[in-house]
């Protein structure tokens, strides 16, 4: 497990949390996903395109 350095004890729970395949990043508060999602190195453009290609899909 990598270590990140990270001064919020609230982003240090959800990177933990995504990184345990426990929450999405999508499931992470807006506030918080952009930083966590640059930590991790997650691109929420991708993880947004696949999802809106999903609800098409589902209609």
């Amino acid at each position: 497990m990598k270590l990140y350095n990270v001064s919020d004890p609230i982003v240090n729970h959800y990177i933990t949390l995504v990184n345990a395949g426990k929450k999405t990043i999508t499931e992470v508060p807006e506030k918080f996903r952009q930083e966590i999602a640059d930590i991790l190195g997650i691109s929420l453009e991708e993880i947004t395109l696949e999802q809106a290609k999903e609800n098409c899909g589902s209609q």
